[in-house]
């Protein structure tokens, strides 16, 4: 299966999260932010455990170390939360700004629906590359307001993504 094909199999489901996750930032921006960092050094906690379980049961072919890594990244996410946050304006605009480059693309390029016009898709497509060059360029006064901004986004890109399952989900 192609890999594009394989990622359009599931646009609802990803619609239907990033519509959610937009909800969550638009009305608790600071529950959200909190959330995050928590799931972050988790992930980095749950990652640390698992290679210290495989360093218990193959003592002779692993070593420690990348545990040990883990766990203090884990550290250091709690400790530096502020101060990574004053650059997450940047890498979500980066990360917006890929998207909406991946989907003016995917607009171009698909000609083969004859009664299905692109100009939406990539009026759609430049107004999310114009959103993220704002959050590139422009960074909010307040860390809360951006990701409200972010909030508001993902409510519409999620609500793209929905319409896009919808309208190809027999192709």
């Amino acid at each position: 299966m192609n890999f594009f094909r394989m990622l359009r199999e599931y646009e609802w489901f990803n619609g239907i999260l990033f519509i959610l996750i937009g909800i969550l930032a638009l009305l608790a921006p600071h529950f959200l932010f909190k959330a995050v960092v928590y799931f972050v050094a988790l992930y980095f906690i749950i990652n640390g455990v698992l290679l210290l379980i495989t360093y218990l049961r193959k003592r002779e072919l692993y070593s420690p170390m990348p545990a040990v890594i883990q766990f203090v990244i884990a550290f250091l996410v709690f400790i530096f939360a502020r101060p990574l946050a004053s650059i997450l304006p940047f890498l979500l605009g980066f990360g917006i700004l890929l998207y909406g480059i991946y989907h003016l693309k995917d607009a171009i390029m698909h000609k083969e629906y004859v009664n299905v016009s692109r100009a939406p898709r990539i009026i759609y497509s430049i107004l999310i590359i114009l959103a993220s060059i704002l959050l590139l360029f422009n960074p909010f006064r307040s860390f809360l307001v951006m990701i409200q901004f972010f909030g508001i986004i993902l409510i519409v890109i999620g609500v793209d993504e929905l319409i896009l399952w919808y309208r190809t989900r027999y192709y």
